[in-house]
């Protein structure tokens, strides 16, 4: 009996705690909780704002391509009802001389607004009636003395106005009247790496669309290393391409490189010119080597294809 009261009293004095013990573990559990808790939604709280990019530009490119292919059925809709229901046979609607402007291809050259002809104006794409109240404006006296001053014209909208505003040349000199096409020296060259949206509608054939595109396409890539790289902007226009050349300049200087020796395989990923599975031998590269030291190691290592390699290597850095 002694042998089990002895016990007894080892076993409370080491297992019953005091009120004090009791209430420093219900404080040192919540600790924990409160930590296990906090690491669970430390990743819901810190967004990565790169990903978050990326996500926005691919749903916007996602919603433009569905307003495209929306408004493509439309117009298919459109005519398939005209011609159901047309009494009379569909026609290629004709323009008749001096009521309408005559049947003509934009063609973009300089003027000056306060010389320019009815004809030319048609020429440059101005409607009928924007180039009637332009000639109207000038004969009861009124004249345009900055470009800006054109937009105040009935008919000429924002669309129009960025087209012709590169062309728009106020002078009395006999370059201003001539109407020849715009020679390198007169252009306003913009460069392409650092311009925003705004300043690109001023080009000829760019609205807030394409203007957009090209921006977006420009920040996915790091920037634009060649000219030629506009073409694979989202239904970029061909002949828009074309009037854009000598109008622009490049420094490369401006693009953003990668670092192989750090870039994860979502932020390779992420590049338009790498896939998930070239990113993913990059880095698997990479941890086998420890560090790369130059870009070229990867096409010599055959790492990835020679093409991939061409395309993506202007934006990979080993440092």
């Amino acid at each position: 009996m002694k042998n089990v009261n002895k016990f007894r009293r080892y076993f409370d004095s080491v297992f019953i705690l005091t009120k004090s013990e009791r209430n420093g573990i219900i404080v040192l559990i919540s600790i924990i909780s409160l930590l296990v808790l906090f690491r669970f939604l430390l990743p819901v709280l810190i967004h990565n704002d790169d990903k978050f990019q990326l996500e926005y530009d691919q749903r916007i490119s996602q919603l433009e391509k569905i307003s495209d292919s929306l408004n493509e059925k439309s117009k298919l809709a459109e005519n398939a009802k005209y011609k159901k229901f047309s009494k009379y046979p569909q026609r290629e609607k004709t323009v008749k001389k001096g009521k309408d402007a005559p049947a003509v291809s934009i063609t973009l050259f300089q003027f000056d607004p306060n010389k320019v002809s009815y004809e030319e104006l048609l020429r440059l794409g101005f409607p009928v009636y924007a180039a009637k109240n332009l000639l109207a404006y000038r004969s009861k006296g009124g004249t345009i003395h900055k470009s800006d001053d054109l937009k105040k014209i009935y008919g000429v909208d924002s669309s129009l106005f960025a087209l012709v505003k590169p062309y728009i040349c106020l002078s009395d000199s006999p370059k201003a009247s001539s109407h020849v096409p715009q020679t390198m020296e007169n252009k306003v060259l913009i460069e392409i790496n650092s311009v925003d949206s705004a300043m690109l509608t001023t080009l000829p054939g760019i609205g807030p669309v394409y203007a957009s595109r090209i921006c977006r396409y420009r920040n996915a890539l790091g920037g634009f290393i060649s000219m030629d790289q506009l073409k694979d902007v989202y239904k970029l226009p061909p002949e828009t391409y074309r009037s854009l050349s000598g109008l622009l300049t490049l420094d490369t200087g401006k693009v953003k490189k990668i670092n192989l020796n750090f870039a994860d395989v979502k932020e390779l990923n992420r590049h338009p010119y790498c896939s998930y599975e070239d990113a993913k031998r990059i880095v698997n590269y990479r941890s086998a080597k420890g560090y790369v030291r130059s870009v070229d190691q990867l096409l010599k290592d055959s790492v990835i294809p020679e093409p991939v390699y061409n395309q993506l290597s202007p934006y990979l850095v080993a440092q």
